[in-house]
């Protein structure tokens, strides 16, 4: 996962899972057109509940999707703290 994008990385996952944009929103309730931007890359710092949900359904590293997105060392420390005790 060596310079990979956010976007490639989503992208990638979903078509891994032969599921289209529309059926990733149905499953994870995540928007199409914000799914879709990020697959374009025009979203590049989703808030950390989208990235959570569609790390679930693509079997992605959620902290891997946020340190693609741009969050910092310490906010990926107290994102997955937070999840992990359901704060």
């Amino acid at each position: 996962m060596n310079n990979i994008s956010l976007a490639t990385l989503v992208k990638e996952a979903r078509l891994n899972k032969k599921i289209s944009q529309r059926e990733l929103t149905r499953r994870t309730g995540v928007d199409n057109n914000t799914i879709s931007k990020i697959e374009k890359g025009e979203r590049k710092k989703p808030n950390i509940l989208i990235l959570k949900k569609l790390a679930i359904e693509l079997e992605l590293d959620f902290e891997k999707m946020m340190e693609l997105s741009g969050y910092t060392t310490d906010e990926i420390s107290i994102a997955a703290i937070k999840i992990y005790y359901g704060i």
